[in-house]
């Protein structure tokens, strides 16, 4: 009896993994939303400084560096959503809409 009690606890303890999942997901639309201004933001100084006519030093460097800093984003994102993914089948359930 004391072993189906623990086997049916250890079993159930499994849903605590649904808050990884959920802070998983909302922490990749974070990282997406994050990554997504910082392009924007890039965007805009690269048009500016091209309609004033200003071309610092630095240009190149902030432009690459705004973009590649935004492509890092983007992957940690990515991977934070497959590490959502993974937890929510491995130890939730099987995603029914990824099969159809």
């Amino acid at each position: 009896m004391l072993e189906k009690i623990f086997e049916s606890s250890l079993w159930n303890s499994r849903f605590i993994v649904i808050l990884a999942v959920i802070f998983g997901l909302i922490g990749a639309i974070i990282l997406f939303a994050v990554a997504s201004v910082d392009i924007i933001v890039t965007a805009k100084y690269v048009i500016t400084t091209y309609l004033t006519g200003a071309h610092p030093e630095t240009f190149h460097q902030d432009v690459v560096g705004g973009i590649i800093g935004a492509v890092d984003l983007y992957l940690i994102g990515v991977v934070m959503l497959l590490f959502a993914f993974g937890l929510y089948e491995l130890f939730i359930s099987e995603i029914d809409a990824a099969k159809e």
